[in-house]
């Protein structure tokens, strides 16, 4: 009788403890609905959970903007032609070979990175080459309608400015590599003209302005904290709609050394490939012209 009844008492008191656990898990002591989030607050929650990261990692994002000035001492060539309808007949003008334009130049340009997010940011370049020069000239040079005569004195112009702007996404963000592939858009802007001593009342004065789709790639691997090596990538090309075409190949390599967190000395090569083709009233405008040379740039990281 003695174990029966301890038998049921311990029972009871197993019974009682384990009740008042479960109770504890719920202050009201009532399960409802309430306490079970719903789906539509669990994909908040986990919205707004992404939402803060990407402000910590922005947060920790280092640097945010990045700007470049460059000069580079430029090897060039530029070749104009003139192209008739059907491709029948073709005048072409080397503007260092014919005209002695100067074929050696030193240029400025600079172009600037903004990280957005740690995926996802801006890139922009830009550069201008001017050159003129003043001829007598050796041979004939013939245009669409007319013939600069040798023993004539020309002058001569061929200027440049190219603008790009687009997006830029980061493949690689490793804390001491960076790989980033940009989508922008160049706005090249090409004049050249001849003007003859002989013709005084005839200026030939020829001009490009059109926006041209560029892809490439961005690199910075960092080997030392003072240390850096870099690089751009961009080539585009587009086979010539309603007469109007081009191509692009653009690679800058170069070696940066930090004496500053925010400041870096670099030295280079670059290479700039332009061909682009317009349509004038009875022929086709093709200028082609190529620069190459070494590259002393100042990087400024904030």
């Amino acid at each position: 009788m003695r174990k029966i009844i301890y038998r049921i008492l311990l029972l009871i008191f197993f019974l009682s403890g384990y009740a008042s656990l479960y109770a504890s898990g719920i202050p009201d002591g009532n399960v409802t609905s309430d306490t079970i989030p719903t789906k539509k607050e669990i994909k908040k929650e986990k919205k707004e959970t992404k939402k803060e990261q990407r402000k910590t990692a922005r947060k920790n994002l280092k640097p945010h903007f990045r700007l470049s000035m460059s000069a580079t001492y430029a090897f060039l060539e530029t070749q104009v032609r003139f192209i008739t309808q059907g491709g029948l007949l073709s005048f072409q003008v080397g503007l260092e070979k014919n005209l002695k334009m100067p074929d050696k130049q030193v240029f400025f340009s600079g172009s600037m990175i903004y990280r957005i997010t740690p995926r996802s940011g801006l890139y922009a370049m830009f550069y201008g080459l001017n050159r003129k020069t003043k001829h007598v000239l050796n041979e004939d040079i013939y245009l669409p309608n007319d013939t600069l005569f040798a023993g004539s004195y020309v002058s001569a112009f061929f200027n440049t400015e190219v603008y790009s702007f687009g997006y830029m996404f980061s493949i690689l963000t490793h804390e001491k590599s960076f790989l980033g592939a940009y989508f922008n858009v160049y706005l090249m802007n090409i004049r050249t003209g001849f003007k003859s001593d002989i013709f005084k009342d005839r200026d030939y004065n020829y001009q490009f302005l059109a926006p041209l789709p560029n892809i490439g790639l961005l690199m910075d691997f960092e080997l030392q904290k003072w240390f850096h090596l870099n690089g751009s990538i961009g080539i585009f090309f587009v086979n010539s709609i309603d007469g109007v075409g081009g191509s692009i190949q653009d690679f800058h390599f170069y070696t940066s050394f930090y004496p500053a967190k925010w400041l870096a000395l670099s030295i280079g090569y670059q290479v700039f490939n332009v061909v682009v083709t317009s349509r004038e009233e009875n022929y086709l405008l093709n200028v082609s012209y190529n620069f190459k040379g070494p590259s002393f740039n100042m990087i400024f990281r904030f």
